[in-house]
Formats: C-alpha cells, structure tokens, sequence
C-alpha cells in the first residue's frame, strides 16, 4: 500500500522543481551582447556585419527583458494608447492608475529602443552616432519604466519577478544600458576612422 504522506511530499518536490525550473528559464537575463563587448580591442566597428551582429545582439537583450513580464492584451493597450493620445489630465491619471499600466509602459519604451536600433541598420555611418546615443536616451526611459514595474509587482500577492532575482535583473540591466554605451562610442570611433 502507498504512504499517502510519501506520495504528497514527492508531488510537491516535483511541483517545487518544475517551478524552479520555470523561473531559471524566464529569468535568464545573460546579456547576448556581451560577447562584442568583452574583448573591446576586437571591436571593429568599421566592419557593417560586426556593428550589425552587436545591434541585433542589444535589440535580443531588450526584448528578452520586455519578456520578463506580463503582456498586456491588445483591448488594454488601444485603451491606454487612446487614453494618452488624448492629453486629458483626467484620462491620464486614470491611464496610470490602471494594473496593466506599469507593464504597457515597459513594452511601449522597449520597442522605442528597439526601434531606434534598427534604424541603425538603414542610415550612412556618420549618422549612426545620433542614433546609437537617441537609442541610449531611449534607454534610459526603459530602464525607468522597467523600474517602476519592478516596484508595482512587488506590491502584488504574486509576483512576476521573484524578490530574491530583482538583483540580478537590476545587475543585468545595468550592464545593458553599458553595452549600449559602448554600441555609440564605437559608433563615433569609427566616424573618426
């Protein structure tokens, strides 16, 4: 006969684990962009498919951070697409007020970086610096947006991102707005090549 108690215990050590398993996979916030940035005196920033590997490398490491979190569903985000259109102060303090805000924000700023790395693909050398530096710009907002999500979910019952992975996610985020960093230096550098 089965030990009722042995068999709970086992069930939720299997539970415990695919669940850490889970957050290992949703929390991998490895930077692929660190790879162009280790070894700075390889950086070849005159060289096209070198900056384009690095700018598809950063556009990777923004979208795998806008992953991290929850999605806002598409009625939601016309909404509140609408409602900040519209520059009524009372719409707007309704807009931020709502639960899926801090998320939209997050999502809203991260294509705004992402955006302005892809036009880095388009554009003639000279005008890559402007725009590696506006992607940084852009960056910062993200950061910030990503801040306050971090702040609003750990109000929540249950959270996205665990209290014991916010430093790591924090670290993480750091290091990319330093490779961003890197990304428009090089992009000058090279100019002046």
């Amino acid at each position: 006969m089965v030990d009722m108690r042995a068999f709970f215990i086992i069930l939720i050590a299997i539970a415990i684990y695919h669940s850490s398993q889970n957050y290992s996979k949703a929390l991998d916030v490895r930077l692929s962009s660190m790879k162009y940035r280790i070894n700075e005196e390889k950086q070849d920033c005159t060289n096209q498919k070198w900056r384009l590997g690095y700018k598809e490398a950063l556009i990777d490491d923004v979208e795998k951070f806008a992953n991290l979190i929850e999605q806002v569903p598409p009625d939601e985000r016309k909404y509140l697409e609408e409602e900040l259109r519209s520059g009524v102060e009372g719409r707007l303090r309704l807009a931020f007020r709502r639960p899926s805000y801090k998320a939209f924000d997050v999502h809203r700023d991260a294509k705004r970086v992402i955006d302005y790395l892809n036009r880095l693909s388009t554009e003639p050398l000279d005008y890559l610096s402007k725009g590696a530096i506006d992607a940084l710009g852009s960056y910062f907002s993200f950061y910030q947006a990503f801040d306050d999500y971090i702040q609003f979910d750990f109000q929540r019952p249950t959270r996205v991102i665990p209290k014991d992975e916010i430093g790591r996610v924090y670290e993480s985020l750091q290091f990319l707005k330093g490779n961003i960093g890197n990304y428009a230096k090089c992009l000058v550098d090279a100019i002046g090549k």
